[in-house]
């Protein structure tokens, strides 16, 4: 066996002379927990499983954090053959049960070693077992391996993390290299090529700004030390090699203003953001915190760059960072005591980072929108003007952090594009639309390029839409069992080939666990109050907000851009069917979802979607009250069904309701549409030109979607041998009702 094992070795090594790290993994700075911040020495693999749950259950998963790492004191002894086993009190199933039950979730495993003798624990250390160490974590699937200083009397570091790296990449298993080397030797000088991360100083410790000393003669620092360590070598840092400030001291015991100031710190420091509390008990503020997704994008930006301190006045200390687009992360942290009252004048700041990103603020002539990172809150716009915009106090050992968007570049967003597009073709004449056209239809499921409209027409609908009920559950179908992955795809197809796509999305109850349908059970609950902030489901509930945005993030054309759509969310709120529906909340309450879910995606998504709220057929006018106003709604529509035997009543009240949802358009600028309607199996053989056709070109409508073709007993739109074919054929032959071919030249 040794025999073999040191030829395997021999091979592998040959391999590695040549070898790099690692590339396209540490793109962005690693984000994930470790356990020694809280536990040390004591760890085994019940806590390790508990925490993997903790992370997907409180949403941090979902909000970046893949990584679960050991720390020191997992190791057992080396075997015969010299390779490294887990301690079997420990970790009695092995590290690569603990590899699948941690990937089973959605996470990665990382572990622990050092480029000694012996960790700083006193377990078995890597040298002279590079190779064999590397071959056993492939061989146990690990993701990610933080690599220690202690006991390396004699050793070159650089030599060592190059061995490291090189046996990593033999060992045929992508595996993310932290290197842990406290900055003796300056790694940030020569390890790019070597390692994803690499650390800049002593160890942190749980306080924000002093060092402790220990017996041994090491010494531990606090947040501030740490920032003062990493600031001056930005210019080192970038995709795939970052400055490491150390792990996240975040809950585990200093004020929330310290806790707020470390974790802003260590976003604009494009900082790996290592947890390292325990997530299975951590208070609602240090929740709020560590997901804090706007500031998390500034850590996570794809531009790469490691923000500058520019100045220091009245104590306070001005941090930028340039972000993608022209966006600049702008944080105010105040490192003493005492709270600091501030005159801010944005002239004050203009600069062009010479040193890293060549980008410049231009205040004097560029208008930033301003939106605070820790209220959620937009604050208006950034002035051009030699003058004081706003006077601000920050709290001692806090922060107020900004994201600065300029203004002009919302001029040509694609939203504004598409909604220019809608009022064009709406001067043409009104879109068909049709709910799941291209998944099935009348004795047909899933056959690629088919649609029922368009065996019996020839063509697609101009409009199709889209259902999401599901993805807050991390589904892999909707709750219609079409494929989220297939549904991206026909989305995307319809964008390319020049039309529309709507989407809505009927969520589960997060209170009760039912269905977005009320059982008679449920009435008496308000699940909409409980989704709030402060509400007994608010952080099940972000966890679905952000399920749900990163499917529409994910919706982007061949060349990597954001394609536009419209959303349409919490819709026939004027009933009482849906948990978000009349008499089970408030109005106020309503609109405070609605702008809750527009804020949270909008974070992420702020300039491609097109915003359509749409009450039922029949509403009560007090329904007007749940509007959630024309700043925040871009389309405003009508569900509306005919029921057998209604005809007159349906005509009716169809001209009263969007009467009504005209005049309120009208008065907003906004666009109107019939975003759901139908009648069910069309009984009727002239109901598309006899009832509904006149009814609906009465109104500036920009597009009539009638919804899903389940199956044969459950249908809305016509297929070939359908008694309504005919007359279906016979309505789209006027120019004033728009297929796919009349829209798809007109961008």
């Amino acid at each position: 066996m040794r025999k073999i094992t040191t030829i395997i070795l021999c091979l592998l090594v040959c391999q590695g002379l040549l070898a790099q790290k690692w590339e396209k993994i540490g793109d962005r700075p690693q984000m994930g927990w470790n356990t020694w911040n809280k536990f040390a020495g004591n760890i085994n693999e019940e806590l390790v499983r508990g925490i993997a749950d903790a992370l997907v259950e409180t949403g941090m998963r979902d909000a970046g954090y893949t990584y679960i790492n050991l720390d020191d004191c997992w190791h057992g002894e080396r075997d015969a053959d010299g390779f490294i086993q887990a301690d079997p009190k420990r970790f009695p199933s092995g590290i690569k049960a603990l590899a699948d039950y941690v990937h089973a979730k959605g996470l990665k495993l990382g572990i622990y070693s050092d480029c000694g003798t012996a960790t700083c624990a006193g377990r078995p250390g890597s040298l002279g077992h590079e190779y064999q160490d590397a071959l056993q974590y492939a061989r146990w699937e690990v993701d990610y391996l933080k690599e220690d200083w202690c006991n390396t009397a004699d050793v070159n570091a650089r030599g060592a993390y190059r061995l490291m790296s090189d046996a990593l990449r033999a060992a045929g298993r992508p595996i993310f290299l932290s290197m842990c080397e406290w900055g003796s030797n300056k790694p940030w000088l020569w390890a790019s090529e070597i390692g994803h991360s690499w650390r800049i100083g002593p160890d942190i410790w749980c306080n924000f700004d002093s060092t402790r000393v220990h017996p041994q003669g090491f010494t531990d620092i606090g947040v501030m030390q740490c920032i003062r360590l990493c600031e001056p070598l930005r210019k080192y840092a970038g995709p795939g090699h970052w400055n490491d400030p150390d792990m996240l001291e975040v809950g585990n015991g200093m004020t929330v203003n310290e806790d707020r100031a470390h974790f802003a710190m260590w976003c604009m420091m494009a900082s790996p953001l290592i947890l390292g509390n325990d997530l299975r008990s951590m208070s609602e503020q240090t929740k709020a915190i560590l997901m804090n997704r706007e500031m998390i994008a500034v850590d996570q930006d794809e531009l790469g760059v490691q923000g500058l301190h520019y100045s220091t006045e009245q104590g306070l200390e001005f941090w930028f960072k340039p972000l993608k687009g022209g966006d600049w992360a702008f944080t105010i942290l105040n490192p003493t005591r005492s709270a600091v009252t501030y005159a801010l004048n944005w002239q004050h700041f203009n600069f062009v980072d010479t040193e890293v990103s060549r980008l410049g603020t231009h205040f004097d002539h560029v208008t930033y929108a301003v939106r605070n990172l820790w209220t959620h809150r937009d604050e208006g716009r950034t002035q051009t003007a030699d003058k004081v915009w706003r006077t601000l106090t920050v709290p001692g050992r806090d922060v107020i952090s900004y994201r600065l968007s300029p203004v002009a570049k919302k001029a040509s967003t694609t939203a504004q594009l598409l909604r220019q597009r809608l009022q064009r073709l709406q001067r043409q004449g009104i879109m068909f639309g049709h709910q799941d056209d291209p998944f099935y239809g009348l004795g047909w499921s899933y056959e690629d390029g088919r649609s029922d409209v368009r065996d019996l027409v020839g063509d697609y609908p101009a409009v199709m839409g889209f259902e999401l009920g599901g993805i807050e559950l991390g589904d892999e179908k909707n709750l219609d069992s079409v494929p989220f992955d297939l549904m991206r795809r026909e989305i995307i197809a319809q964008h390319q080939r020049g039309g529309i796509a709507t989407i809505s999305w009927h969520p589960r109850n997060p209170l009760t666990g039912g269905t977005a349908w009320v059982s008679a059970d449920e009435r008496g609950k308000n699940t909409v109050a409980a989704v709030l902030p402060g509400g007994n489901v608010q952080g099940v509930f972000e966890v679905w907000l952000g399920r749900l945005t990163n499917f529409l993030v994910s919706l982007k054309d061949e060349q990597g851009r954001q394609i536009p759509f419209i959303f349409r969310p919490w819709h026939e709120n004027s009933g009482g069917w849906f948990w978000w529906g009349r008499g089970l909340c408030s109005s106020q309450e309503y609109r405070a979802l609605w702008n809750l879910t527009q804020d949270f995606v909008a974070r992420s998504l702020p300039y491609n979607i097109l915003w359509s709220w749409s009450p039922n057929y029949g509403f009560e006018p007090d329904v007007l009250e749940t509007y959630p106003g024309h700043e925040r709604v871009d389309i405003i529509g009508l569900d509306a069904y005919q029921q057998r035997n209604g005809e007159e009543a349906f005509i009716s009240q169809l001209n009263k309701d969007l009467t009504t949802l005209c005049k309120l358009a009208q008065e907003g600028k906004r666009l109107v549409a019939l975003t759901e309607c139908g009648y069910q199996n069309i009984p009727d053989p002239t109901w598309w030109t006899r009832v509904l056709k006149p009814q609906i070109e009465k109104y500036p409508i920009s597009y009539f979607l009638v919804w899903r073709n389940a199956d044969r007993r459950q249908y809305f739109a016509p297929a070939p041998g359908t008694k309504d074919a005919d007359d279906f054929c016979k309505m789209v032959k006027d120019k004033k009702i728009l297929m796919l071919k009349d829209v798809k030249n007109e961008k």
